[in-house]
């Protein structure tokens, strides 16, 4: 839920690490999804298919990050519920 006239954005980033095809290690992250403003005062569902990142080869390990940034007052509201995360389609 996103709501009230100051909302700010809200983020979810990936980060993933493991070894590339050379046996070198790594980390990296991107935004996989983000809303911004404000929106309806009501809970919406929102689903995300994700394929793994074409530089991943060895030892991954995923790890996701949700981040909240208020807008210029304190006039909103940004909220998460009922999170899940499972193997195969939505």
């Amino acid at each position: 839920m996103m709501f009230g006239k100051d909302t700010g954005t809200l983020r979810l980033r990936m980060f993933y690490t493991g070894l590339d095809i050379t046996y070198t290690p790594f980390i990296t992250w991107k935004i996989i999804w983000e809303r911004n403003g404000p929106h309806i005062d009501e809970w919406i569902k929102q689903e995300l298919q994700l394929k793994q990142p074409e530089d991943m080869f060895l030892g991954i390990k995923i790890h996701f990050e949700f981040t909240a940034e208020i807008g210029l007052n304190y006039l909103s509201d940004i909220a998460l519920d009922d999170i899940r995360i499972k193997q195969g389609k939505c």
